[in-house]
C-alpha cells in the first residue's frame, strides 16, 4: 500500500503496435491526506454521489507516465512540472470563460490574431481592476465608487 504523501516509481513496457514496447516510468504519487479528502470530495460532487470505491480510492493518486531520464527529472520535479502544467490548463480555462477566448468569429490569421490580443489585454485589465476592487472595502457603495474611480483614473492616465 501507499502512505499519504508517498510517491512510488515502476519501470514499464508500453505496447507500441508492431513495433518494440516503449520504455517508460510509471510515477504513482498518492496525495496528503488534507488534499485526498478534497479530491474525494470533488469526485463525489462531479459524479453527483454516484462514485464507485475504486474511482473513490484512485481520486487520492496523481499518476504519471513518462519517458523522460530519471536522472534529469526524478518523480518529485515531474510532480511539480505537473502541478504547473494545471495552472496553466486552469489559467487557460478562466481566460475562455473570461474573455471568449474559445469564441473567434475571426476567419483571417491576421484577424483573429489581432482578436486574441484585444481579449488577452482586456482580460489582464479585468484581473487588475478585480484586484483593486477585491482590496477595497466590501460595502457596495464603495465598492461602486472605487470602480468608478479606479475606471476614471484609467481613462485619465492611459499608460
Amino acid at each position: 500500500g501507499f502512505s499519504y504523501g508517498e510517491t512510488k516509481e515502476f519501470s514499464v513496457l508500453v505496447p507500441a503496435g508492431a513495433e518494440p514496447p516503449l520504455r517508460a516510468r510509471l510515477i504513482i504519487h498518492r496525495m496528503p491526506k488534507a488534499h485526498a479528502e478534497d479530491a474525494r470530495a470533488r469526485t463525489r460532487r462531479q459524479t453527483k454521489g454516484k462514485a464507485g470505491a475504486k474511482q473513490m480510492q484512485s481520486a487520492e493518486f496523481v499518476m504519471l507516465l513518462t519517458s523522460l531520464p530519471r536522472r534529469s527529472f526524478p518523480p518529485a520535479r515531474l510532480l511539480e512540472l505537473y502541478r504547473l502544467r494545471w495552472q496553466i490548463e486552469i489559467a487557460f480555462k478562466r481566460l475562455k470563460s473570461l474573455v471568449g477566448l474559445d469564441a473567434l468569429l475571426a476567419k483571417d490569421q491576421a484577424l483573429a490574431r489581432a482578436a486574441i490580443c484585444a481579449k488577452l489585454i482586456v482580460a489582464l485589465l479585468t484581473e487588475d481592476l478585480l484586484a483593486e476592487i477585491l482590496d477595497s472595502p466590501p460595502s457596495a457603495q464603495d465598492i461602486e465608487a472605487h470602480l468608478l474611480d479606479c475606471l476614471q483614473d484609467g481613462a485619465e492616465d492611459p499608460a
